[in-house]
């Protein structure tokens, strides 16, 4: 791994370490083109982005420097993402590193109160990817599934289960 990679990776914990506990109140997302360019996690403590460096194949977290009214103001196109509305209002809980640097390396953060979801942020280059994107995000909610005892339909079991009552 070179150095430029290390130094944003090691910058990258640190922020996504400081981030534990503070309250999402807004996602947006810089788009170019159809393209998800850089998320932008707004908290009570200020903003910060997830973009890509070296050419996408690391997502860095940044504090941000300015704010998104001014960055709206340099025509940037900044828009809400629906799908992320489901984590506003609550508190970050953790901020886990997914993926290699060159092999679908990002981002998941989890909130508490969500324990069946996350937010995950990574690299386009995580899975084949999709004809005519480039150096661009991968937007995804996860969620989980820890109570998988319903999806058990194997012969038996009703009968295993009338003979423990008995």
């Amino acid at each position: 791994m070179n150095n430029n990679c290390e130094s944003y990776l090691n910058a990258s914990r640190k922020i996504a370490d400081s981030l534990c506990g503070l309250r999402m109140q807004s996602v947006l997302v810089h788009v170019v083109e159809r393209e998800a360019n850089v998320v932008y996690l707004i908290t009570e403590d200020g903003g910060f982005a997830i973009d890509g460096a070296l050419d996408g194949e690391i997502l860095r977290i940044a504090q941000l420097q300015t704010t998104i009214e001014v960055l709206r103001g340099s025509g940037m196109k900044i828009i809400e993402y629906p799908p992320f509305g489901v984590f506003l209002q609550h508190r970050i809980h953790e901020v886990r590193e997914i993926g290699l640097p060159w092999k679908g390396h990002g981002w998941e953060i989890s909130f508490e109160g969500l324990s069946g979801k996350s937010m995950i942020v990574q690299s386009i280059y995580a899975a084949p990817k999709p004809e005519g994107f480039e150096n661009c995000l991968r937007l995804g909610v996860a969620e989980y599934q820890w109570d998988i005892g319903r999806y058990d339909s194997s012969p038996g079991l009703a009968q295993r289960r009338l003979h423990s009552l008995f």
